[in-house]
């Protein structure tokens, strides 16, 4: 019995329907009638030939079914990768290749720019935390504070500029 059966038809079950080349133009199937693998391709003379094969060359023609559409995905790909010009192929990098300085220098600057929050007084530090990095607006951090949004405003302006000026 064949490990792919796809569907059937009859006595007759079908395998998978895979992209072929156009230079294998013959398909594979089982029937369990004749309990038997069959390949079915059109003659020289146009006609539809049926033919029952053992499961030995039914696997030779199923491996190299497999192997014709491996090479054919390649080709499509390699085709597909000299069609693409340098900005295509940036874009789809995502921009993950970034260069070795880049990630230093972020993560230096980040670590300043820690060292300066942790020396703003706690409120604002607590402040510009919650709105910076958690994303609350000036309102939810008054409410949670039990004070003005306008308080909040001032506070993190007062963090800004001292900020500005340890970092530089």
């Amino acid at each position: 019995m064949p490990k792919n059966e796809k569907y059937e038809n009859n006595d007759t079950m079908r395998f998978p329907k895979r992209r072929k080349s156009n230079d294998n133009p013959y398909e594979l199937s089982y029937s369990k009638k004749q309990n038997s693998y069959i390949i079915t391709f059109v003659d020289g003379n146009g006609n539809k030939v049926a033919l029952p094969i053992d499961e030995s060359l039914y696997e030779t023609f199923n491996q190299f079914e497999l192997d014709d559409l491996s090479e054919l995905n390649e080709y499509d790909r390699h085709r597909e990768r000299i069609s693409l010009d340098e900005n295509e192929i940036y874009n789809r990098q995502g921009n993950l290749v970034c260069d070795t300085c880049d990630i230093v220098d972020k993560q230096i600057r980040s670590e300043k720019l820690w060292q300066a929050i942790k020396q703003l007084p706690q409120t604002q530090k607590r402040r510009v935390i919650l709105y910076y990095f958690d994303d609350l607006t000036y309102e939810e951090i008054a409410v949670k504070e039990h004070c003005s949004p306008q308080a909040i405003a001032y506070s993190i302006a007062t963090a800004k500029k001292s900020l500005k000026n340890f970092l530089k």
